[in-house]
């Protein structure tokens, strides 16, 4: 916004005080230096930061300073009440790792044979993330596209997309749910099977 009230600053400027017969020529060159500078510098939210947002989101249903009002705004979540997650096991490993494990719970999609399941998942935010999923398995074990032999989930098979930095672990385990619709027409495990390790 600064970026852009500047460069009208400055071609106003220059149109009136220079050459009628190279101004737009001009303008179009400044435009673009601008126009890179601020692709350049875009503001990258710290992962600690970004995390403690998750964290509260997790726990009270709200983003950062967001309002219940303005949460309600956004409109009813269908996943909301069958999704929950939190913090998992707390480590005194570092500020690297701070807020690295998650746990959550996932109710399989209502009126499907999934739906009276509640599956529990291991998330772990690795120092890369948000610019990487994070690593989730599954402690249940489910028959579904997506999912290895240790219970652990692909994002990009499962979502049917690659991850973005702009996604959430709450987006994640939404697109688990979603997946769950085609995985109820598949037989499934015994609800308590789990994964190896668990």
């Amino acid at each position: 916004m600064l970026a852009s009230s500047l460069l009208l600053l400055i071609t106003r400027s220059i149109i009136v005080t220079s050459n009628p017969n190279h101004h737009t020529t001009y303008y179009s060159r400044l435009l673009a230096i601008n126009m890179a500078s601020v692709r350049r510098y875009e503001y990258i939210v710290p992962r600690s930061f970004r995390l403690r947002s998750e964290l509260e989101f997790a726990e009270k249903g709200v983003y950062g300073l967001e309002t219940k009002q303005q949460a309600a705004q956004r409109g009813r979540d269908p996943h909301q009440g069958f999704i929950s997650y939190g913090l998992g096991d707390l480590d005194e490993s570092g500020y690297e790792t701070q807020l690295s494990k998650w746990n959550g719970t996932i109710i399989g999609p209502q009126n499907t044979p999934l739906g009276d399941r509640i599956y529990t998942v291991k998330l772990y935010c690795g120092p890369r993330y948000p610019d990487l999923p994070p690593d989730v398995t599954f402690v249940n074990k489910i028959a579904m596209n997506g999912v290895d032999a240790y219970g652990r989930v692909n994002y990009a098979q499962v979502a049917g997309r690659p991850w973005q930095r702009s996604n959430t672990m709450y987006d994640f385990l939404v697109r688990i749910r979603e997946a769950m619709v085609q995985a109820a027409k598949t037989k499934q495990p015994s609800p308590d099977e789990v994964y190896p390790g668990n």
